[in-house]
């Protein structure tokens, strides 16, 4: 959902004279592309985690935690940090 929101937003970003190299509308489709395979990667996952839940639960034990949460809250926290490094560069780019 993040992906199409990225795609969208940074569509209508367009000015007059765009940077053809480095600007919102250069970014939106590769930014939203990535945010869209890492929402498919964190379903899969996810589903992988649903699977050892149960098969665990069938045996009378429970996974509290492991590395799947690691996994997305890295993926998350990396993810948030290269759009803010992004979204950063291309405002001190454009008041250059």
């Amino acid at each position: 959902m993040l992906g199409v929101v990225v795609a969208q937003l940074f569509r209508l970003q367009h000015s007059i004279n765009p940077s053809k190299t480095f600007g919102y509308f250069v970014l939106g489709k590769p930014l939203a592309a990535i945010l869209e395979g890492a929402a498919m990667l964190t379903a899969l996952v996810g589903a992988h985690r649903f699977w050892r839940q149960q098969t665990a639960m069938t045996r009378g034990k429970c996974w509290a935690g492991g590395w799947e949460l690691v996994f997305i809250g890295g993926g998350l926290a990396l993810m948030t940090l290269a759009l803010f490094i992004l979204l950063v560069g291309v405002d001190l780019s454009k008041e250059l």
